[in-house]
């Protein structure tokens, strides 16, 4: 079966099976293409990618790096840039 040769449904398989949900985008359960739990490709070498930012935070990998911000409080002891 063709389906097993292609890397982002491997991927998408192991994603399950380390309990990540689908990455939907509007109607679409699977139409996100940020990361591997949304949209398959059907080819063997492509797309090469990471599991996207909300799952990688779901699995605590770069925990080290993790902020949580409250953007309501109206004082905070560090200066936050926003930018995107």
């Amino acid at each position: 079966d063709e389906a097993c040769l292609s890397l982002s449904n491997g991927m998408f398989v192991l994603g399950q099976n380390l309990n990540l949900g689908t990455s939907g985008e509007g109607k679409d359960p699977l139409g996100d293409k940020s990361g591997y739990m949304g949209y398959q490709y059907p080819d063997k070498n492509f797309p090469r990618q990471c599991f996207n930012g909300p799952k990688t935070w779901q699995m605590g990998w770069f925990s080290d790096h993790h902020k949580q911000l409250d953007p309501v409080a109206e004082t905070s002891s560090e200066t936050d840039v926003w930018t995107g």
